[in-house]
């Protein structure tokens, strides 16, 4: 299996690369998805995985929470890229990296019931070439889970991206009007741009704080859950939240993001 290190240090567009410096971290990250892929998934009892399973579109894009003082916060979204790997934005990783020294735990959830179905988030690693600016086409990082969770799907990545005009779907759990955050919406956008920098103008609805990571998915015509996990990019800032705003995002087909993600597992259609 390809090591996560050469994933992100070396870049299929860069020649001659040397993965010396970052081997360790991302080493031990991809010993770590390892060793939760093979542990026995979270089943969860009762009939409550029907919320995704069964009805719930784009039911592979989760959320990333945080545990302060015995209270869990939201803090980004993501989307499920194999059975123990979620993938949000560096700009969220660099956050769990920075708490985390303070005690901060996080977790990996899905759903639309709030804070249930959730599983430890055992590591994390941003993108090297990440540099904080907007957009910024590096805004991608992974983190492992502890354990994978039963029924929830994993997204797909469509090859050839999708053309400026079309519709998509941006599902996220971030800030509503009156706001708070965590709960599960989806908002129809427009693409605008689809180079490296992926761009997107409100249709019916609009991106806002804690939407970070969202999936930007395939529009289907029919919501009740078939073709609805295969993502186009991830939702990274926005010029305000809500409608009339532009969101921007990192193009997951663009060359050098997508060779990573086939590195990583991830499947492409």
């Amino acid at each position: 299996m390809s090591k996560i290190a050469s994933v992100f240090v070396c870049l299929s567009l860069v020649a001659g690369c040397d993965l010396a410096s970052e081997q360790d971290e991302f080493d031990q990250i991809q010993i770590d998805a390892e060793e939760a892929a093979a542990l026995p998934p979270v089943v969860i009892s009762g009939g409550v995985s029907a919320d995704w399973a069964h009805g719930l579109p784009h039911g592979a894009v989760g959320y990333l929470a945080r545990e302060e003082n015995g209270v869990r916060r939201h803090t980004c979204t993501g989307a499920l890229i194999t059975p123990t790997l979620f993938l949000t934005n560096a700009h969220c990783v660099k956050f769990m990296e920075e708490n985390a020294p303070k005690g901060t735990k996080f977790f990996v959830g899905f759903g639309d019931q709030g804070w249930k179905y959730q599983v430890a988030a055992k590591s994390w690693a941003k993108h090297p070439s990440y540099r904080g600016v907007t957009p910024d086409p590096y805004d991608v990082g992974v983190v492992v889970m502890a354990s994978s969770l039963a029924s929830v799907p994993v997204a797909s990545i469509r090859r050839n991206g999708v053309q400026t005009g079309r519709l998509v779907d941006v599902v996220g759990y971030g800030q509503v009007p009156g706001g708070a955050s965590g709960s599960r919406k989806l908002a129809i956008m427009t693409v605008t741009s689809n180079s490296q920098s992926f761009s997107m103008a409100q249709t019916t609805g609009g991106t806002c704080s804690g939407d970070s990571g969202g999936g930007v998915l395939e529009r289907v015509a029919n919501p009740n859950y078939p073709n609805g996990n295969t993502l186009v990019a991830l939702n990274a800032a926005g010029t305000g939240c809500g409608l009339g705003t532009t969101s921007y995002g990192v193009n997951l087909s663009a060359p050098n993001i997508a060779s990573i993600l086939q590195r990583l597992g991830a499947t492409f259609k």
